[in-house]
């Protein structure tokens, strides 16, 4: 029940459901719950927070058993949360790309994080910046919430990146957050949910040649943020798109990010590489 309200796969409201009515049916004539040989608080414990979970709560506690030796097995309760406050890339002062990295993963993530908060604090450097003292005091005012720092990969090597790591910053696997949202796997859901399917092979096309020329203005040879552009336009002109976003910002925003759902591998790589799960 816990685990399934934590990770909240497809569907998972009804098991949860049935789970917490199974629950409480168990409860014995004090409204307490106990099995014989097991720690009562702990399971009471427990057994609240499951049920507080199922409701709608997102703080609950999770059990680990840890093996001490040989012989002995110690258990340890942590509190577990789905309230997340992360620092993301997007507001370097262009009026156009204000907050874009911000609103793209709220489309993306609002399902299954209805609690996380993305905000937009302006270029890797500005994440990157080792303001101890801000995030201490925004661990004490939401102790409740986890604090992540989020950057794009660009061309950063392995050591660089495990130097941030070691800063509790996290990296994306792909070069930029426009990777994402023009993976092959989601031009073909626009495709689909444009009843024009044949035609993916030439969106497909489109995007090679948008990033075959913006490989010759001298750009990184996976810099779809640079492609994007032409890719939006000659796109457009193909599906023969409407009310897609007047621009390329509003394009990638508006059509291509509500794209990436829960069952597109790009969703959960994304996924992973945000939350770490």
């Amino acid at each position: 029940m816990t685990a399934l309200s934590s990770t909240k796969p497809v569907g998972y409201q009804r098991y949860v459901e049935k789970a917490k009515e199974w629950l409480l049916n168990q409860q014995n004539e004090v409204g307490c719950w106990y099995i014989q040989g097991a720690p009562a608080v702990m399971i009471n414990v427990l057994c609240l927070e499951a049920i507080r979970l199922a409701e709608g709560n997102q703080v609950t506690y999770i059990v680990r058993d840890y093996q001490i030796d040989n012989f002995h097995i110690t258990t340890s309760i942590s509190k577990h949360t789905d309230r997340y406050i992360i620092f993301c890339e997007g507001n370097s002062g262009a009026i156009k790309n204000s907050k874009f990295d911000e609103k793209c993963y709220t489309k993306i993530f609002s399902l299954e994080f209805p609690n996380a908060v993305f905000c937009s604090v302006g270029s890797c450097k500005d994440i990157e910046a080792d303001d101890k003292l801000l995030f201490e005091i925004i661990k004490k005012v939401n102790p409740y919430h986890i604090i992540i720092k989020v950057i794009d990969r660009d061309d950063r090597s392995v050591e660089e990146i495990e130097e941030l790591k070691n800063q509790n910053i996290t990296v994306l696997s792909l070069r930029e957050l426009e990777s994402y949202l023009l993976e092959d796997e989601i031009i073909e859901r626009l495709c689909m949910v444009c009843d024009k399917l044949d035609r993916y092979g030439e969106i497909i096309a489109i995007k090679e040649e948008a990033l075959r020329q913006s490989i010759a203005r001298g750009n990184p040879t996976d810099d779809l943020k640079s492609a994007a552009g032409l890719f939006f336009t000659e796109t457009k002109k193909a599906l023969g798109l409407t009310k897609c976003g007047n621009d390329t910002i509003s394009f990638l925003r508006d059509t291509m990010a509500p794209l990436i759902t829960q069952e597109t591998n790009t969703y959960k790589i994304l996924r992973r590489d945000i939350f770490g799960r």
